[in-house]
């Protein structure tokens, strides 16, 4: 908190054209922190709504830029998903619907838990989103990366298909953890077990990379309860083909 409130103090510079989120932040930052954390849904829906618009109306403004960021970045857990939902990816930029993808996956990660309702939701946007990608571009690729890792965590199966385009990726992990595409289910139930164990260990700094390996796995054990193999089937999108090349 006082970091970011240094930050914003920074940013108090005499500006009679300043817009009303950047006034807020510059001359009186605990009100901004008071809505990021006590606030009502709607309320901080409003105002990371109103400091993108301001922001992008000055182009890229920083003041504001960084209010927005920190907001969703600090919300409180129970709002990450629907502000990802109303607000980061209903926008036509993206790298805030990278946010909104990266939001979603860490708010699950963390212990959120979506009613039935709001976790279709956010599988049918995110497979909205990624269906109209187009061209290719880093951008697109760090989109769909994100994207894949959420739908893998909500379980749905259109996170592994992605994965699964990934050639070099896929190498790497079906030489490490030693699996084939006909790989017995049990195979992929133990490596989820594995990489459960992993990321709760104590030691390890960073465990989300393993958690959503585990949802892979997950998903890789009940396709081969199914027979299907372990190759990409109707990928939404090829995540080698949207790296320019």
């Amino acid at each position: 908190m006082k970091t970011a409130l240094f930050i914003l103090s920074a940013f108090v510079i005499s500006n009679l054209n300043a817009g009303p989120i950047k006034q807020m932040a510059t001359t009186d930052p605990d009100q901004v922190f008071a809505i990021i954390n006590t606030g009502t849904y709607a309320e901080v829906l409003q105002l990371v709504t109103n400091a993108y618009n301001e922001s992008k109306a000055e182009n890229d403004e920083p003041v504001t830029q960084y209010v927005y960021i920190m907001a969703l970045d600090r919300a409180p857990l129970e709002k990450k998903i629907p502000l990802a939902l109303d607000f980061s990816l209903a926008q036509n930029d993206l790298d805030l619907k990278q946010l909104g993808a990266r939001s979603i996956s860490r708010a699950l990660l963390q212990g959120s838990n979506p009613d039935a309702t709001q976790r279709q939701q956010a599988i049918a946007k995110l497979k909205s989103e990624l269906q109209a990608l187009a061209g290719t571009s880093r951008g697109a690729f760090e989109f769909a990366t994100q994207a894949r890792d959420a739908l893998a965590i909500l379980k749905d199966d259109a996170g592994l298909d992605i994965f699964l385009t990934g050639s070099q990726s896929v190498s790497n992990y079906r030489q490490k953890d030693n699996w084939t595409p006909t790989s017995d289910a049990s195979v992929f139930a133990a490596l989820k077990t594995q990489y459960d164990q992993t990321a709760a260990d104590p030691s390890n700094a960073n465990p989300d990379p393993d958690k959503i390996m585990a949802a892979m796995y997950e998903l890789c054990r009940v396709r081969r309860t199914q027979s299907k193999e372990i190759k990409p089937l109707q990928p939404l999108k090829n995540i080698d083909a949207l790296l320019p090349k």
